[in-house]
C-alpha cells in the first residue's frame, strides 16, 4: 500500500506540475509585451533610430510579430519573441549610447610649396637681404626693395617675413626702378648695379657691352 501511495504521489507532482506549465503557456505575455515595449522606448530615447538604425529595426519588428501572435493566441511563440525584442533593443541602446570614434588624421606632411619661374618661397632664417643676394635672384642684396615692392600685399614690414611665403621676384625692372631700388637699399651713388645679373637687356647693354 506505502508503494502504491508514493506511486499516486509521484504521479499526481507530475500533473500538477504539466498543468502549471500548460497554464503558464497559455496565459496572455503581459508582462513580457511591457517590458520589450519598454526597451524599446529606451533605445528611441537613446538615438538608436538614428544611431543603431538595424539593431533598432530588428527589435521594431520581432515586437510587431510578437503582436500578431499574441492576436492569434499563440502565447508561447509570442513570449519567446518578445524576449528576442528585448535583447535586440537593449542592443540597440548600447550601440546609441557608445563613444563615437574620432577620425582618423593622416599623418602624412603637407607637400611643400613650389616655388615657380619668378618667384621665391620663403624659407628660415630667410630675409628680403639675403634672397636679392641669390645668385639666382639678383646676386645683389642691395635690390631687396624690388621685392619688397612686388609683394606689398603679403609684407607689411619689409624686416618680417615668414616661411612658406611665396613671393614674386620681377626680372624687368627697368634703370630708373633698380636704381631707385638700390638708392633706397643704401647703396653708394650712382647708384648703378654692381655686376652683370639677370637684368634687362638694355641695363646690361648700358653697364656691362659683351656680357
Amino acid at each position: 500500500m506505502k508503494r502504491l501511495s508514493k506511486a499516486g504521489l509521484g504521479i499526481f507532482i507530475v500533473c500538477l506540475g504539466l498543468g502549471l506549465l500548460l497554464s503558464a503557456c497559455g496565459q496572455k505575455p503581459t508582462a513580457e509585451l511591457q517590458q520589450a515595449e519598454a526597451a524599446l522606448a529606451q533605445a528611441k530615447e537613446a538615438g538608436a533610430m538614428e544611431k543603431a538604425p538595424a539593431k533598432y529595426k530588428s527589435a521594431e519588428d520581432k515586437l510587431a510579430e510578437a503582436k500578431r501572435m499574441i492576436n492569434q493566441g499563440r502565447y508561447k511563440k509570442a513570449r519567446q519573441l518578445l524576449e528576442e525584442a528585448t535583447q535586440l533593443a537593449k542592443l540597440a541602446e548600447q550601440a546609441a549610447l557608445a563613444p563615437e570614434k574620432a577620425p582618423v588624421v593622416s599623418a602624412t606632411k603637407p607637400e611643400p610649396i613650389q616655388a615657380t619661374p619668378g618667384s621665391y618661397v620663403v624659407v628660415k632664417g630667410d630675409c628680403l637681404w639675403n634672397i636679392a643676394d641669390q645668385k639666382e635672384i639678383y646676386d645683389d642684396p642691395f635690390q631687396w626693395p624690388l621685392i619688397y615692392q612686388a609683394n606689398r600685399d603679403q609684407i607689411k614690414n619689409p624686416d618680417l617675413i615668414y616661411p612658406k611665403q611665396n613671393f614674386n621676384v620681377p626680372k624687368d625692372a627697368a634703370e630708373d626702378q633698380i636704381k631707385a631700388a638700390r638708392k633706397k637699399a643704401g647703396a653708394g651713388a650712382p647708384y648703378w648695379p654692381p655686376g652683370p645679373t639677370d637684368y634687362p637687356p638694355s641695363v646690361r647693354s648700358k653697364y656691362y657691352p659683351g656680357n
